[in-house]
Order: structure tokens, then sequence, then C-alpha cells
């Protein structure tokens, strides 16, 4: 009988990490600064979820959340209030230690709360967010970086989003296991998100 070795398999996965970190956007803000950001908090379900440990296998997800209180300041647009933001994703190779994988057509949208101050953004186009890129996570920490066409009180621009934060299982859901005796179907986000102009560098 073949035995697994850990060293190799931590080796292994360590190179796949490595690899993933050259390949995923670097940041925008490498020579530029931030137009703003904020606190950021949601949900992900997983209509696929990530397969138990130590196996790995594609991933589905979607995600909804809110950036509470954003402020974007880029002169002559900007924004201030609360910002919804949704996405969907997925990874060809997951497991519980790490994956990379891709977003399409996430949204963010947002109204000021009192009229005739900063008023409106909005990162969508006929109800499809126009917001695509990329994420990395290890273990319960992520990073995704998308970017696209943006709308800031009435002004074009591309921007790119930068959300950094942690998932962990939702406590409230029956179904959810631990990641080694059973799926994790449903998790929380709790993280921030920063915003630059135009396309990562």
């Amino acid at each position: 009988m073949k035995v697994r070795r850990p060293a190799k398999r931590a080796l292994i996965a360590a190179g796949a990490l490595l690899a993933a970190s050259l390949l995923m956007p670097s940041h925008a803000s490498a020579s530029l600064a931030a137009y703003g950001g904020g606190p950021m908090v949601g949900g992900v379900s997983f209509s696929t979820p990530i397969p138990n440990f130590p196996n790995f296998g594609p991933d589905q997800w979607t995600f909804s959340g809110t950036v509470t209180g954003m402020v974007l300041n880029n002169v002559p647009a900007a924004y201030v209030g609360n910002v919804t933001v949704q996405a969907s994703g997925g990874s060809p190779f997951a497991s519980l230690e790490d994956e990379t994988g891709g977003i399409s057509n996430a949204s963010a949208d947002g109204r000021a709360p009192v009229v005739g101050t900063q008023g409106t953004m909005s990162c969508q186009l006929n109800n499809t967010g126009t917001l695509s890129g990329g994420y990395l996570r290890i273990g319960t920490t992520v990073e995704v970086t998308v970017s696209g066409p943006c709308i800031i009180d009435g002004y074009s621009q591309t921007l790119t989003w930068v959300v950094t934060g942690q998932f962990l299982p939702d406590p409230t859901n029956p179904q959810n296991g631990n990641g080694v005796s059973g799926p994790i179907y449903t998790a929380d986000f709790v993280g921030s998100v920063q915003v630059y102009p135009g396309l990562p560098a």
C-alpha cells in the first residue's frame, strides 16, 4: 500500500500557492493612492462546496455584502454612503487549505442617504455587474481584486476594488460541517475594501 507523505504534499501546496500569488493582479496602490474605501461584511453561499480536507476539487459560490459608510473622493466625482456588493465565482482546484479562482459580473451599487450629498455610485450595466478579476484564499484569509467601469456621482471611470478579510463558517447553519467531517455550505465575511483608479498595475 502506498503511503502519502505529508511533507511532500505540503511542499507541493506551497509551490502552488507561490505560483498563484505570482498570477494574481498586483495592487493599483503600487503607484496610485486609493480614492477611499470602508469596512465590508457579508456572506457567501456555496452551490458546490469546498471538498472535505484533505481532498481537492472545484467549488462555486455567490457573495452578498455591504460596505458601510464608504467614502470615495475623486474630484470632481465623490460618494459617501453604504454600498451593496454582489459577486459570484469559483475555483477548479480548491481545498480547505487554499485556493485561487476567478470572479465575473461582480456589482457594487449605492445611494447616499441624503439627497444631493455625493449621491450615487454604480458598477453595473443593465442589472449586470461590470467588475471581474480573481481571488486568493489561504485558510480563512481571502484577498479579492476586481476591476471595471463604474459611475460615481454621474462620472464614468474605471476602478479597481481590493477586498481583504476573513471567511468563517456560519454557526447558525445546521448543514455546515467543519470542512473535515463535513462540507461548509455558508460562511460569514468580515473585512474591508480599498478602491483605486484604473486597472491593476
